[in-house]
């Protein structure tokens, strides 16, 4: 895998047999600052079942609304009393897309795995476009 961008060593933050959570801080972007790719993936039988991929600010600490910049998650949201604005046609697979507001999520097709996510951050930490929705 060919990712590039980092500006750290790879921080292990935890690890068990069943989960990984791993902080992989990335070079400065010159709009969204100091930020990093936080992966965590839950494992049965060897495969990822559950995965959370998100991409946020890391320096400075700030709270979880406001460090968020773009996140892909697997977790399902397809229960009975699931609000509507937050069903969506690729369930389990969502994209919390828009900065700051992780309540919004959209359909999410592309973005996968880890290796989907790091090439969607690559482009704007390479480019230092700002990432905007």
């Amino acid at each position: 895998m060919k990712w590039g961008g980092f500006y750290g060593r790879l921080r292990r933050d935890k690890r068990t047999n069943n989960k990984l959570s791993v902080l992989f801080p990335l070079k400065e972007h010159p709009v969204h600052g100091k930020t990093g790719l936080h992966a965590t993936e839950k494992y049965k039988n060897g495969f990822v079942a559950e995965y959370h991929y998100q991409w946020k600010i890391i320096i400075p600490k700030m709270g979880k609304l406001y460090h968020h910049i773009s996140a892909w998650e697997n977790e399902p949201h397809d229960a009975s009393w699931t609000r509507e604005k937050f069903k969506i046609k690729s369930e389990s697979h969502h994209h919390h897309h828009v900065p700051g507001d992780r309540e919004q999520r959209k359909e999410n097709w592309d973005t996968l795995t880890l290796d989907d996510a790091f090439s969607f951050v690559a482009h704007y930490i390479h480019s230092g476009e700002e990432y905007k929705p």
